[in-house]
């Protein structure tokens, strides 16, 4: 493998056939990414929003160059904030949902 970039977190769902944050995950890593995938409904179904709230501010704390969250829905967005909080952290949220979807998200 080429140059390594970093790491990125991507929230998201990466533990199913067909999802389109694999397609994700793999573009990143072609372009010489590691990609730390976190499967935010998996996550949040066996161990709960606690869980996942510690686990990604933990991941924040490794500084990787980019925590993308294209799935979020059951996780305060508070987060998203409290993962930013260092500078060098870049985040992301990324709705890939339509905005009929969007409309029914608290």
């Amino acid at each position: 493998m080429g140059n390594h970039r970093g790491n990125i977190v991507l929230v998201g769902v990466l533990d199913q056939p067909g999802s389109t944050n694999l397609y994700m995950a793999k573009a990143f890593e072609k372009a010489g990414f590691s990609v730390i995938p976190v499967n935010y409904r998996t996550i949040l179904q066996k161990y709960g929003p606690n869980t996942l709230n510690h686990l990604l501010f933990k991941l924040s704390k490794d500084n990787p160059k980019l925590m993308l969250y294209s799935k979020f829905n059951g996780v305060a967005s508070m987060v998203i904030g409290k993962c930013s909080q260092d500078d060098e952290v870049k985040s992301w949220f990324w709705f890939m949902d339509g905005l009929k979807t969007l409309g029914t998200v608290p």
